[in-house]
């Protein structure tokens, strides 16, 4: 399991480069400038059934505090 949260340093397309998909591809993790992900997402490596590589929002926003935030991805993913 692999998880990113910083925020704003391209995760979802670091997710997309690892899985071999460009943004707009099917399956593809959204990309966009600013914030992006707002809920965990989870994608599969397509040559690694086991690996799982999970999108998380950025930590240290007003809507995931720092305070609150790992206890909401441990929570919230399966492998806790």
């Amino acid at each position: 399991m692999f998880a990113f949260y910083f925020l704003c340093i391209g995760k979802s397309s670091l997710i997309n480069t690892l899985r071999g998909l460009k943004p707009g591809s099917d399956g593809a993790a959204k990309v966009c400038e600013v914030e992006c992900t707002q809920e965990i997402a989870e994608y599969p490596d397509p040559t690694h059934p086991n690996l799982i590589y999970y999108d998380l929002p950025g930590v240290g926003t007003p809507k995931f505090s720092r305070s609150e935030y790992f206890n909401m991805i441990k929570n919230q993913t399966k492998h806790n």
